[in-house]
């Protein structure tokens, strides 16, 4: 009976072929895993930006929201990795859109690509200039929702809204830093420990 080998397994024989195959196939099952709590979790937070988290009173500041979903984009692509980061970020864009239905510019939907940009950063930035502890992701979803506030301004400006920038920021974005600073925490408390419980 001829046993046969298979190329480039010298030393352990058809063994590293099988591992490579078993990596393969648990690094799918974890990204299937990923896709569908993503988009759960995603499904649940938007509902609760738009309920129950729709006005929360700031003492002198009008009252706000924080905006969870993306949060939740940044979070996963700060502790997952930038692909991770960008294919949240799409479906948390389409679920704070449809969940707000009041598209940006005109009909198109744009927060998908936002979110899907600033996603890919997090992950990109925490791989190669960020340490991953809670302070410096704190900095960076601050900045995040700074420059997401931003585009929101911009666009609106682009379709004739007469809007200060002074009332902008007093009215609407700086309840929601506010908010996003107290919630920022927990979201990537969740994240990092779904992150170790898929990664057992």
């Amino acid at each position: 009976m001829k046993i046969q080998r298979y190329e480039g397994t010298a030393d352990y024989g058809d063994r590293s072929l099988h591992l490579g195959g078993y990596s393969q196939k648990k690094s799918t099952y974890r990204g299937i895993k990923l896709l569908i709590i993503g988009a759960l979790c995603l499904c649940v937070l938007a509902a609760l930006n738009t309920t129950l988290l729709s006005k929360i009173p700031l003492f002198i500041l009008p009252a706000g929201r924080p905006p969870l979903c993306l949060l939740f984009v940044l979070a996963c692509g700060y502790l997952l990795g930038e692909k991770e980061g960008c294919v949240c970020g799409l479906m948390g864009g389409f679920m704070a859109e449809c969940a707000d239905m009041t598209p940006l510019l005109g009909g198109i939907m744009l927060l998908p690509l936002i979110y899907c940009i600033l996603g890919y950063v997090a992950g990109a930035l925490a791989d190669d200039w960020l340490a991953k502890n809670l302070p410096s992701f704190e900095v960076y979803a601050l900045l995040g929702i700074f420059i997401s506030g931003m585009v929101d301004l911009l666009l609106s400006m682009i379709k004739g809204g007469d809007i200060s920038f002074m009332h902008y920021l007093l009215g609407s974005l700086l309840p929601e830093l506010i908010l996003a600073l107290l919630t920022a925490p927990i979201l990537y408390g969740f994240v990092y420990l779904l992150k170790k419980r898929i990664d057992k």
